[in-house]
C-alpha cells in the first residue's frame, strides 16, 4: 500500500505562568511549518528537512543562548 498524503504539525510544549498566576504545565504553542503556504505537505519518498522561521511571531523571537 502506498501512502497518499501526508502534513506535519509542529507544537512546542513548555510550562508557563499566566498573568493572573496560574501556573500551566503544558501550555501549548502551535509552530509554523508554512500551513498557509503549503509547505507543511509531506513527499515521504525522499528525506526532508522541515523548518520553521523565527521571526516576531515566533515563540522562540525573544529568547537567546544565555535564556
Amino acid at each position: 500500500s502506498h501512502m497518499v498524503s501526508a502534513q506535519i504539525r509542529c507544537k512546542l510544549l513548555k510550562s508557563r505562568q499566566t498573568p493572573e498566576g496560574e501556573f500551566l504545565p503544558l501550555d501549548q504553542l502551535e509552530l509554523d511549518v508554512g500551513f498557509s503556504t503549503g509547505a507543511d505537505q509531506l513527499f515521504l519518498v525522499s528525506p526532508l528537512t522541515i523548518c520553521h522561521v523565527i521571526d516576531a511571531k515566533s515563540p522562540f523571537y525573544d529568547l537567546s543562548q544565555r535564556s
